[in-house]
């Protein structure tokens, strides 16, 4: 009886933490995004899931040293402000040993990194490339769960 309310309770927890999410990526301009790069090790860590905030930093307020994502040739890039000048924010990864060879404007630039959540970003991409067997895998682990679950274990 304990495990099936710590189960229910534990439905209802990630219920919640994935309603609040789903809320804040729509009302709230915080956006996921998966960093699939090492150019900002050690501080997003590759595989990382980094928490974008696209409503609440105009570009006008950034500062040096702030982490921010820009569109370059339709993708997303999340490097750390290194230069700001009146052309625009130049920008470098961490872990690289020149700035980038492009300048953030206005119209590029999509929001502040607000925090990292490290390693949920390769669970996120698996399931992406190969959604049909991660539902297959979900499917069997539910019918097996199903069957034993009518079984029960008898005294010998």
């Amino acid at each position: 009886m304990k495990n099936k309310k710590l189960g229910k309770a534990t439905i209802w927890i990630a219920f919640i933490f994935i309603s609040f999410l789903f809320v804040m990526t729509v009302w709230g301009g915080l956006r996921p995004l998966t960093v699939m790069s090492g150019s900002m090790e050690p501080s997003i860590k590759t595989g990382s899931v980094a928490i974008i905030e696209t409503n609440l930093t105009d570009f006008n307020e950034i500062e040096k040293g702030d982490i921010i994502t820009f569109d370059i040739g339709g993708s997303f890039v999340t490097h750390r402000a290194v230069d700001i000048t009146e052309d625009g924010v130049y920008t470098k990864g961490d872990a690289n040993n020149a700035r980038d060879p492009w300048i953030v404007t206005n119209d590029n630039y999509y929001g502040k990194e607000l925090f990292s959540i490290p390693y949920i970003g390769f669970l996120i991409v698996f399931i992406r490339q190969h959604i049909i067997v991660t539902v297959l895998v979900i499917a069997v682990v539910l019918i097996t769960a199903k069957i034993f679950k009518g079984r029960r274990v008898q005294d010998v």
